[in-house]
């Protein structure tokens, strides 16, 4: 990757000899290397790269997304209309950003790689990202468990009279509270069984669609997924456990020894 956007590609000298004749300058592009003696420095990263983006004229913060040629062939329906997909919208969505900005760093037609800038800033730059996952998990997670917990409670109470039955039919304790765990085992199982498995394997199917294969990085990120799954199954377990007590309480089950 020779930056941080799709779209270049490395050719031959001949290739690139029958590609660029008559192409202007206004066409045509310079991607410059450098490396710096000894280690990589970050705070002259840091300025490196906020110089570069000084030097800059406004009409080259355009957006990845931006394209001359579909603008110039008037290929889009609302061209020119500054809202949407217009070009013109495309090619100045991010001139007012800071340099700094994640959707800047992410989205900037000319973004240029810095190695120690991506390693050391990562957590800052999609520390937004992050923690509006974060946040919509934690929601999530916590509206399962309350809605489990409250199902549960609910086929308590409206089955009620059935364990009463079954009490004065002479049913064991043993035996009331495999049914409790049977039905109470059905709301938590159903679910999160299905979730758990249903984005492992999308996410799994996302990382094969990539480039066709997995990498090492993927099978690791992967395996860290599965551990962050493992550790909420236990979470959803032991809110089970807790409901199973609660319910075999309010319905009066006595402990059993062999329940």
């Amino acid at each position: 990757m020779l930056t941080d956007q799709i779209g270049y590609y490395v050719i031959d000298d001949a290739d690139y000899s029958a590609l660029s004749q008559g192409i202007t300058p206004y066409w045509s592009g310079s991607l410059v290397f450098f490396n710096v003696d000894g280690k990589d420095s970050y705070p002259f990263a840091s300025r490196l790269y906020h110089m570069l983006i000084d030097s800059f004229d406004k009409d080259c913060l355009t957006s990845v997304y931006y394209n001359r040629i579909k603008e110039l062939s008037d290929c889009t329906e609302n061209a020119g209309s500054g809202t949407g997909d217009s070009p013109e919208f495309l090619k100045n969505n991010i001139s007012g950003l800071s340099p700094d900005a994640a959707d800047f760093r992410l989205y900037w037609a000319y973004m240029p790689k810095f190695r120690i800038l991506s390693a050391n800033d990562f957590m800052q730059t999609f520390s937004v990202f992050l923690m509006t996952f974060l946040f919509i998990c934690i929601i999530c997670l916590t509206a399962a468990m309350v809605i489990a917990y409250t199902r549960c409670q609910t086929i308590a109470i409206n089955n009620r009279y059935v364990f009463d039955d079954l009490k004065r039919l002479g049913a064991s304790p043993a035996f009331l509270r495999k049914e409790v765990r049977l039905q109470c085992g059905n709301v938590f199982k159903i679910p999160v069984i299905t979730g758990m498995s249903a984005m492992s394997l999308l996410y799994g199917m996302i990382l094969f669609a990539n480039d066709g294969r997995f990498s090492r990085s993927e099978i690791l990120g992967f395996l860290l997924c599965m551990a962050v799954i493992a550790v909420i199954a236990a979470l959803f377990f032991g809110i089970y456990v807790h409901t199973l007590r609660i319910v075999c309480m309010e319905l009066e089950i006595p402990e059993s020894r062999t329940g």
